[in-house]
């Protein structure tokens, strides 16, 4: 994450591209509880934007950590549209 954007630079084992989200573009950033979310994955989260929403997964050790990217995330999306 920047001050600016939210970039995904995904493992070499999947098959997507990076990408990146406007801090401006972001309403929320969720985490996933739902059962359905950690058979997917150890855990997920979501962030919802204008367009859509994209999920993200923290593998078998990141989800410590979730709670915590999801609330900087919302500080900084908040920053950035200066809510």
């Amino acid at each position: 994450m920047t001050n600016q954007r939210l970039i995904y630079c995904p493992s070499i084992f999947f098959l997507q591209r990076p990408f990146s989200i406007p801090l401006s573009m972001v309403s929320d950033a969720i985490v996933m509880t739902s059962v359905r979310s950690n058979l997917d994955m150890a855990s997920k989260m979501r962030i919802e934007t204008g367009d859509g929403s994209y999920d993200f997964g923290f593998g078998i050790y990141g989800w410590r950590r979730r709670n915590e990217w999801v609330s900087a995330i919302r500080a900084a999306a908040d920053t950035v549209r200066g809510t």
